[in-house]
């Protein structure tokens, strides 16, 4: 399976590290890699397919790599600052304000709507509940 693989090497740090290091990739990143259309690839990592990578930290649908996010940041990653940065500041009640300072600061330009938008999927109180 060629976009596997292209999707293995696009990915690498994540298969070697863990979920915190998926990057942004899109369908036409792959397809231009292995100079392949782009619905090519969207058939075999779309929503209904029934391809999977078995990895060590769980079993993923191919959409899964197919990250959206910020800059070259994925989103996946975004959450997972927004995690480490509540948990580093667990006595400090952080706004989502304050969370999306901490992350400009560190090169992530993000926006306060989109911090409260991550932090709710990911299942962390408001600072009030916190």
């Amino acid at each position: 399976m060629l976009q596997g693989c292209a999707i293995v090497k696009a990915q690498k740090d994540f298969f070697e590290k863990g979920n915190a290091e998926l990057k942004k990739l899109t369908r036409r990143q792959i397809a231009e890699r292995l100079g392949i259309n782009e619905s090519t690839v969207s058939r075999m990592a779309g929503k209904r397919s029934s391809k999977y990578f078995q990895t060590e930290w769980g079993l993923f649908p191919a959409s899964y790599f197919f990250s959206s996010g910020i800059g070259n940041v994925s989103s996946t990653q975004i959450k997972a600052e927004i995690l480490k940065i509540t948990l580093e500041n667990e006595g400090q009640k952080l706004s989502d304000e304050k969370i999306a300072e901490i992350l400009n600061g560190r090169g992530i330009k993000i926006s306060r709507r989109t911090v409260t938008k991550y932090r709710l999927q990911e299942g962390v109180k408001n600072s009030y509940r916190r």
